[in-house]
């Protein structure tokens, strides 16, 4: 039941967006990820502020790349972004079922064995574009509570709270933290904690060879909710629709004293994903925009 602030009209626009996108729904999954592709293709040629976002990012952390190979691996993402798009909108409408046969799991032993160490798990993941996706398929083998973003959009909002109830055993809003700690000491949490986080509740630590701020929450988290961390990483393995769910080991000696040497830990993890898939990792964000100094990074002002 729709509540009834969503049926004003200046919510009218998003619905038929909406609408529209249950219809595309229908059509076969790998027409869905051809048009994704051609949508981030569109995006990559019309977003200039993006595109110049992703293209410094890939310079930064790849920077045994050419010029073409820069520029390649940015279209590359952008494509993977549409596509990731699209795997959302087919979860949301297909049958759950239907997806099974797409996916692989490698490593489950590694979270099977966290979560008979301890009631809860803390399952940390990056923001890949088959973020969404990685959530459904996750469900089909594992129910866990998934940390997210409140959207400005309140329609937005409501469909995908209503959705991710369909693959997680609650969403819980990322400021949320007593939830999120109370639901982690007996739950499996999936949470994504890769971006810029500013300054504040943040240390610096390695890269891909620069100083990025990074979050401290994954160890505060792990230490409140006495629970082990497992690493996922969550990857499109081509183009026609199949998947791969990779579980590592759970981090010994996490967290330690020292959050600096947590924070390398965790972004060591998310580094070696990355460079396994690098076209698949939301290279749109700033994540040196906050440096050691303090002050604003440069690397991101444009000069036209």
């Amino acid at each position: 039941m729709i509540p009834a602030h969503l049926r004003h009209p200046r919510y009218w626009s998003t619905w038929a967006l909406l609408g529209l996108l249950r219809l595309v729904a229908i059509l076969p999954f790998p027409w869905l990820l051809k048009i994704g592709q051609g949508l981030g293709t569109i995006g990559f040629h019309l977003a200039g502020r993006r595109r110049h976002i992703t293209l410094i990012n890939l310079r930064i952390c790849f920077p045994e790349f050419s010029d073409e190979q820069i520029r390649t691996t940015g279209l590359q993402s952008f494509q993977s972004l549409g596509m990731g798009f699209m795997e959302t909108v087919a979860a949301w409408w297909k049958p759950q079922e239907s997806f099974r046969p797409r996916v692989t799991l490698k490593g489950q032993k590694h979270l099977e064995n966290a979560l008979r160490q301890s009631k809860g798990v803390l399952l940390l993941s990056g923001h890949f574009s088959t973020l969404d996706f990685g959530g459904a398929l996750l469900s089909l083998f594992h129910k866990a509570d998934a940390v997210y973003r409140r959207q400005n959009n309140p329609v937005l909002d409501h469909i995908l709270l209503h959705h991710r109830k369909r693959f997680s055993s609650q969403p819980i809003e990322r400021e949320d933290m007593k939830t999120l700690v109370r639901r982690l000491r007996s739950n499996l949490v999936w949470i994504a904690a890769d971006q810029d986080p500013g300054p504040l509740h943040s240390v610096f630590a390695p890269f891909f060879g620069q100083q990025a701020a990074t979050h401290t929450s994954v160890s505060r988290l792990a230490r409140m909710g006495k629970a082990p961390v497992v690493f996922l990483a969550a990857h499109r393995t081509d183009n026609r629709g199949q998947y791969l769910l990779e579980f590592f080991p759970a981090l010994e000696g996490y967290p330690s004293k020292d959050p600096q040497q947590d924070a390398a830990r965790t972004n060591k993890l998310l580094e070696d994903a990355i460079r396994r898939y690098p076209e698949q990792y939301y290279w749109l964000h700033r994540r040196f925009k906050t440096q050691p100094d303090g002050a604003k990074a440069e690397l991101y002002r444009r000069d036209d």
